[in-house]
């Protein structure tokens, strides 16, 4: 029922087009966009981050965040610009997301974060941690922090427990890596080096696609292929 007919370059344009109505938008520059379930309908959310510490220094907060739908190529862009977030990744000293939580959660492995408004339109940050099961390797998702930027509250949650409208409490580079562990090593370490029976690879180092189950919950999907470089079938 909600498939992603949007692409991430004609999101970007048009979040763009909107970005520009901001007051002192020389100010700011769009984070990144990534996929996201908002009641129910796909959008690609693209959160608004200092452009320099210059301007995080002359800048109160950051306004927002612009949202367009990922399933309807002609609707417009949104600027959701009635938010006062202090606690953003471009930020410093303090107000850094990454020092901010650093100071409140000192001993768990950070991986990275995604920025992820509720179903009402509020914004929050949520940094995924995990645990290494094997020394400082193969790390595991373990749970989700929720960060208000605004006020800058934090909840740690185990991986399971957190609110519903958290979409990437894995992020996906961890994806990534339980993808490749996957179609590397289902047979077996040494069957990976040698024989390689049944061995293939995700297309893609960099990125993966996020889907809308039918059971309402985001999934983190990638295509395979033989471990062979000059090979483009899936």
């Amino acid at each position: 029922e909600s498939v992603r007919s949007v692409p991430h370059s004609y999101a970007r344009y048009k979040s763009e087009i909107v970005f520009g109505n901001i007051d002192n938008y020389s100010f700011y520059e769009l984070g990144e966009s990534a996929i996201q379930r908002i009641d129910g309908e796909l959008y690609w959310v693209s959160p608004i981050e200092y452009s320099s510490v210059w301007r995080w220094l002359r800048a109160d907060s950051a306004p927002g965040y612009v949202m367009v739908s990922a399933e309807n190529p002609n609707a417009e862009a949104v600027l959701v610009d009635d938010y006062e977030m202090t606690y953003v990744p471009s930020a410093f000293l303090g107000e850094n997301l990454e020092r901010h939580i650093r100071s409140l959660y000192g001993d768990v492995i950070l991986i990275d974060y995604s920025f992820e408004p509720d179903d009402d339109g509020n914004p929050y940050y949520a940094y995924s941690y995990a645990y290494y099961d094997h020394y400082r390797s193969a790390p595991k998702a373990d749970g989700v922090i929720l960060v208000n930027p605004v006020t800058g509250e934090a909840e740690k949650y185990a991986l399971g427990e957190q609110p519903d409208f958290i979409d990437n409490a894995i992020h996906y580079s961890l994806a990534l890596d339980y993808a490749y562990w996957f179609g590397t090593y289902s047979n077996g370490l040494i069957n990976s080096l040698f024989a390689k029976e049944g061995v293939h690879q995700p297309t893609s180092d960099e990125e993966m696609i996020g889907v809308l189950g039918p059971d309402g919950n985001m999934y983190w999907m990638i295509d395979h292929m033989r471990p062979n470089q000059e090979s483009n079938a899936m």
